[in-house]
């Protein structure tokens, strides 16, 4: 459908003091990219900032019809076991919800950036031109997204930084992965609602061009602004994309430089 989109740039900060949230857990999964039908498919999740940790419960949840769930493997945090997923719907439901405890809770668990917590393996059911996002989120009341650490911090859903994994079956959407990007860029929360909030930082002054853009590559929304060097921030409103549902992605443009992030929203 040709529907024009209007979506209201909310506020903009130009000098953001350093924010709490940096310090907060922060979770990825990978793209892939011009999956093959009837291939099969790697879904890792990735975590930053997993610092004393010491419980995580959340939900994972993909389209059923593109992605045939396996099994789950690479349980790589102390006491983790496949009693700690149930898998019993995940077949036919696409959901999946995962609870954890760690066993130590003084000093929790600490894991570097880019560690593999687990991984979901999948078979591709989808045609050429089919999508599914992989999205770590909640299932109220039932499973809440929660991570809590030893030193008595709760982390919700709308508090962490979530990049949810995406299968494009047949193209290529070119993205990097969180960590990788050629300057620092964040958003939150991811899932998202109505509005993102997003904070980068550049190293030499000029304009940033802000885009929106399907799954195909079709621009929704640009902005371009001028920042100085260092850190800045803006919240990004959608009152009128209640009804969207597409994959969406935001692109930060900065001198040559890109960096792409896949949103999933409620």
């Amino acid at each position: 459908m040709n529907q024009r989109l209007r979506i209201a740039l909310a506020g903009l900060w130009l000098c953001l003091l350093s924010s709490p949230l940096l310090a907060q857990p922060g979770f990825y999964l990978p793209f892939a990219n011009n999956a093959t039908p009837n291939g099969l498919i790697n879904m890792p999740i990735k975590v930053v900032r997993f610092d004393s940790v010491i419980t995580a419960q959340f939900v994972l949840r993909w389209d059923p019809a593109v992605l045939e769930f396996l099994f789950v493997d690479q349980l790589n945090l102390p006491e983790l076991v496949i009693e700690n997923f149930n898998t019993s719907q995940a077949l036919d439901s696409g959901i999946m919800r995962f609870a954890w405890v760690a066993s130590d809770f003084d000093a929790g668990v600490s894991l570097p950036d880019s560690s593999t917590i687990f991984r979901l393996r999948f078979r591709i059911l989808g045609e050429i031109g089919d999508t599914s996002n992989v999205e770590i989120t909640e299932i109220s009341p039932n499973t809440i997204f929660e991570i809590g650490t030893a030193s008595g911090d709760i982390y919700l859903l709308d508090s962490v930084e979530i990049t949810s994994g995406f299968v494009a079956v047949g193209f290529t959407v070119e993205t990097g992965e969180p960590g990788f990007d050629p300057f620092e860029a964040r958003v939150f929360p991811n899932p998202f609602v109505d509005r993102i909030h997003l904070t980068f930082q550049i190293q030499n002054a000029g304009p940033v061009d802000v885009l929106l853009t399907d799954a195909q590559g079709k621009i929704l929304y640009e902005e371009n602004t001028y920042f100085t060097v260092g850190k800045h921030g803006m919240e990004i409103a959608y009152p009128s994309m209640q009804m969207y549902t597409g994959p969406i992605f935001l692109l930060l443009r900065c001198a040559g430089e890109v960096s792409v992030h896949p949103l999933v929203k409620h």
